[in-house]
C-alpha cells in the first residue's frame, strides 16, 4: 500500500526502487531473481511498463546493461542478488566502466549487522560496496529506507554525468524488507554540466588560430557523450583530418572524408602516420587523459597538444598537454566551435582525396591478403565471413564484436556508417560479450538489423543466454566464427 502526501509518501523499500525506475523513464531492466531482492521484484510486478530480462547468468544482465548504455545513453539497469549474484555481475560493471557506459547497477546484500559467513556474505558485510568501488563511478549501501529515493536519484545522475559510466547501490536485505516507511517522493536529478573554462577554451582556441596544420586526435568519450555530429562540424571548420583512438569506432563515420581511421588499424599504413607527423598541432577530443590510449597520442607525434578531456568534476586534464581541460564533450565542443566561428578554412580536396587512398588502401590490401593466402582454408577463415558481412553493411545495422583474432579484422574490415555500426566489447577485454550485446541492442531497436560477430570461446562463455534470446522473441543474427581454438592466444604462443 502507498500513501501519499505533498512531497512525501509512505511505502516500504521495494516499491521505493520502483518508483525511482518509473520516474527515471527506465523500460527495460535486466537480472536475476533472488532471495535478497525479491521486494523489488515483488514491486516490478506491478510495474508492467517496466520489462524484465531474466538472464541465465548474472555476467549477462551486466553484460546487456553494458551495451545498451553505450548505444541508447540511457542507463542500463541491473537488478541482482547479494553476494555471488552480485560477483557474477562484476566483469560487465568493469568493462562498463572501461567503456564510459552509463548504468545503474542494483544489488541485495546481507543485513545489516549480519553474523560472519552468513548466507550470501561473507565476514565484512560492506565487502560489496568495497569491491564495486574499484570499477564504478561511486558505490553505496543504502542504510535506511527513506534514504532510497535521494540515493538513486544521485546514482542516475552521477552515471549519466561526465565521463559516463556505472554506479553500484546495495540495498542490504532487512532495509529491504522493512515495513512501509516515510520518504520523500522522488525526484530526478541532473548534475550541471561542466563547460570549458575560460582558461582552456582561450588555450584551446588561441592554438589553433596559431596553427596550419591540425589533426583532431578523438577518444570514446565524443562516442559515449553523443557529440559525433559535434565533432564532424569542428573538423569540417578546420578541414583538420579525425584520427580516432583506439576505442573510439564510430565517434566519425568511416564515410566522412575527413575520417582518417582509428590509429591502431592504420599504422599498418602511412596514412596515420604522415598525418600527424605532418601535424603542427594535435587536438585531442574526448581522450581521458594518462590512459593507455593517451600515452599513444603523445607517443605518436612531436606537436603539441591541447585537448578537451573526458573525466568528472575534480579530474585534471592530462598535464603533457600546452592547454585545455577537463569538461562534458558536447558542450564544450560547441563553445569551441562559436569560439572558432571565424576560422573557417577552405576545402582541401587533396587531403581528403588522400584520407581515403589511405582508407581504401589498407581495406584492399586486407582483402588481397585474405583472397591469397586464406581462400582455400578449412574451416572457412573468418576474414572472408567478414568480407561478405562488410558488403551488406547499410545505414541501420548494428554490429556488436566480440574479444579474440577475429575482433581485429572486424576493426579493419566493416566500414562504420555511424555511431552505432559496429561496437566491439571495448578494452576491459572480456568474452562474451557479442551475444548479450546483441540482445540489448535487439530490445532497445527491434527496427533494426542487430548481428554479432563472436567466436567459438566467446560464445560459448555467453552461450546460455541463447535462451534469454529466444525467450524475449528477439532474432539478432549470431555469427559464429568457428576456428576451434583460443585464436589469439595460440597466435601469442606460436
Amino acid at each position: 500500500m502507498v500513501t501519499a502526501t505533498v512531497g512525501r509518501v509512505r511505502q516500504r523499500s521495494g516499491a521505493a526502487v520502483v518508483e525511482a525506475l518509473q520516474a527515471e523513464g527506465v523500460d527495460i531492466v535486466f537480472g536475476l531473481v533472488g532471495s535478497h531482492v525479491l521486494e523489488i521484484y515483488d514491486a516490478l510486478a506491478d510495474a508492467p511498463e517496466i520489462r524484465h530480462v531474466t538472464v541465465k547468468h548474472e555476467g549477462g544482465a551486466s553484460g546487456m546493461a553494458d551495451a545498451y548504455g553505450r548505444l541508447t545513453g540511457k542507463p542500463g539497469v541491473v537488478v541482482v542478488t547479494a553476494g555471488p549474484g552480485a560477483t557474477n555481475s562484476l566483469t560487465g560493471v568493469a568493462q562498463a566502466y572501461m567503456a564510459a557506459s552509463p548504468m545503474v547497477h542494483i544489488s541485495g546484500a546481507v543485513p545489516r549487522n549480519a553474523s560472519y559467513e552468513s548466507f550470501h556474505g561473507v565476514d565484512k558485510e560492506d565487502f560489496l560496496v568495497r569491491t564495486f568501488a574499484e570499477v564504478t563511478k561511486w558505490s553505496v549501501s543504502i542504510q535506511r529506507p527513506e534514504d532510497i529515493p535521494s540515493v538513486l536519484a544521485r546514482a542516475f545522475a552521477i552515471a549519466r554525468s561526465g565521463r559516463p559510466g556505472p554506479v553500484h547501490v546495495e540495498i542490504p536485505q532487512d532495509v529491504l524488507l522493512s515495513e512501509a516507511t516515510e520518504m520523500d517522493v522522488y525526484q530526478p536529478l541532473e548534475l550541471p554540466a561542466v563547460p570549458l573554462d575560460d582558461d582552456g577554451l582561450n588555450a584551446i582556441a588561441g592554438a589553433v588560430r596559431a596553427s596550419k596544420r591540425p589533426v583532431i586526435w578523438a577518444g570514446k568519450g565524443v562516442r559515449s557523450t553523443f557529440s559525433s555530429d559535434e565533432l564532424a562540424e569542428l573538423a569540417e571548420l578546420l578541414e583538420a583530418p579525425v584520427v580516432l583512438s583506439g576505442d573510439a569506432a564510430g565517434a566519425i563515420p568511416d564515410t566522412h572524408p575527413l575520417a582518417a581511421g582509428q590509429l591502431n588499424l592504420y599504422d599498418r599504413t602511412p596514412l596515420h602516420k604522415e598525418l600527424v607527423t605532418e601535424a603542427d598541432l594535435i587536438l585531442a577530443v574526448g581522450e581521458r587523459g594518462g590512459t593507455g590510449h593517451a600515452d599513444a597520442l603523445f607517443d605518436s607525434s612531436t606537436a603539441p597538444v591541447v585537448g578537451i578531456w573526458l573525466g568528472n568534476e575534480g579530474e585534471l586534464a592530462d598535464p603533457r598537454a600546452k592547454g585545455g581541460a577537463v569538461a562534458d564533450i558536447r558542450p564544450a565542443l560547441n563553445q569551441l566551435i562559436e569560439a572558432l566561428g571565424d576560422q573557417q578554412r577552405p576545402r582541401d580536396d587533396a587531403l581528403r582525396a588522400r584520407i581515403v587512398r589511405g582508407k581504401d588502401g589498407l581495406r584492399g590490401a586486407v582483402r588481397a591478403q585474405i583472397r591469397r593466402d586464406y581462400a582455400n582454408d578449412r574451416p572457412m577463415h573468418y576474414g572472408l565471413a567478414l568480407e561478405a558481412l562488410a558488403d551488406s553493411v547499410d545505414d541501420d545495422t548494428v554490429i556488436l564484436g566480440d574479444i579474440g583474432s577475429h575482433n581485429q579484422w572486424s576493426r579493419v574490415m566493416i566500414p562504420t556508417r555511424n555511431r552505432d555500426t559496429f561496437t566491439p566489447e571495448g578494452y576491459w577485454g572480456a568474452m562474451g560479450f557479442g551475444l548479450p550485446g546483441a540482445i540489448a541492442a535487439k530490445l532497445a531497436w527491434p527496427e533494426k538489423k542487430v548481428i554479432t560477430v563472436t567466436g567459438d570461446g566467446c560464445f560459448l562463455m555467453a552461450s546460455a543466454d541463447f535462451g534469454t534470446a529466444v525467450e524475449q522473441g528477439v532474432n539478432p543474427v549470431i555469427i559464429v566464427l568457428n576456428d576451434r581454438q583460443y585464436g589469439m592466444i595460440v597466435g601469442m604462443q606460436q
